[in-house]
């Protein structure tokens, strides 16, 4: 302690200044620095034992903490998914901008429902695949959908009704090639094949299947589907079954159909079709099955002219 070096020096300083006095030769004087001694030495003991009995105390110096490391702030991850607008952006690729911002619009509801879907992230093409799905999910009336619906408290999930591999529920948060009814490649997982029939469908069928670009089979069979068939299935050069029998689908055969050289199965027989049938029929190499009449007595074809 600091107290205890100070009362040590004092000592010292007084003894040594005994030594010089002996060295002299003056008994005398010694004894009188002795009694000094003994004087100071009394009055230290009383010092000392006043600082023990009162609260003062040395203070010792607190030993100094080491700075802290500076704080590197990270980078946060970047999300993959941004803004609805962002979205918007994407899907007006393939749908107009007007049909995706009308409410309940298939394509409006399509596009919110994706944007809670989370996914694929958006700069993912297979986001348009999804959005597609979604899309015809909506475009059907699949909220009044028999099986595998969204909704299972009003749609049941028999999947021996399910054609294909799928076997979830449509807007599940399973990939869309699980969906009742589709089915998709190994290579990539693209839709190849979206086949239903008798699940209520109603609706139209929606232009933008065109973007399924490696699609085979595309089935709506005994359902309530309106509208006409989209020009734009013309450009699937990969189709080879389009079934859409038993519905009340308007309008004549687009001749861009007859450009689908993979085509192998036309079946559109009890519908409302009229017009002619074209000769480019016979540009189809592939085509081996063809039905265009009516089995039943709603079917209202009526077809004019000869092949």
């Amino acid at each position: 302690m600091l107290f205890n070096k100070i009362v040590a020096f004092l000592l010292l300083s007084i003894l040594n200044v005994a030594q010089s006095e002996t060295k002299r030769g003056t008994r005398a004087k010694l004894y009188k620095n002795e009694d000094k001694f003994e004087k100071i030495q009394a009055d230290v003991e009383i010092w000392e034992r006043w600082m023990q009995s009162s609260s003062m105390s040395v203070p010792t110096p607190k030993p100094q903490k080491k700075p802290a490391k500076p704080v590197v702030p990270t980078a946060s991850p970047t999300p993959c998914f941004g803004t609805p607008t962002d979205l918007l952006k994407i899907l007006s690729q393939v749908s107009t901008r007007a049909s995706l911002l009308a409410p309940n619009t298939p394509q409006h509801k399509a596009y919110v429902w994706l944007s809670n879907d989370r996914v694929y992230c958006y700069n993912d093409p297979k986001i348009i695949q999804r959005y597609i799905m979604a899309l015809t999910y909506f475009s059907t009336g699949g909220e009044g959908w028999t099986n595998c619906g969204q909704n299972a408290t009003t749609s049941a999930c028999d999947t021996n009704k399910c054609k294909q591999t799928g076997r979830f529920r449509w807007l599940s948060t399973s990939s869309e090639c699980l969906w009742c009814g589709a089915n998709c490649n190994v290579t990539n997982q693209c839709i190849t094949a979206i086949d239903l029939d008798s699940i209520n469908q109603t609706g139209v069928i929606p232009y933008e299947l065109q973007n399924l670009t490696i699609l085979e089979t595309l089935a709506f069979q005994r359902g309530n589907i309106k509208g006409t068939i989209p020009a734009t299935l013309g450009n699937l050069k990969e189709l080879k079954d389009l079934d859409l029998n038993f519905n009340n689908i308007t309008g004549t055969i687009p001749d861009s159909i007859y450009s689908d050289t993979s085509l192998q199965q036309l079946d559109l027989n009890d519908n409302d079709l009229v017009g002619t049938i074209s000769s480019k029929i016979g540009n189809l190499p592939n085509l081996f099955f063809v039905q265009l009449g009516n089995d039943s007595p709603s079917g209202k074809n009526n077809f004019i002219g000869s092949i």
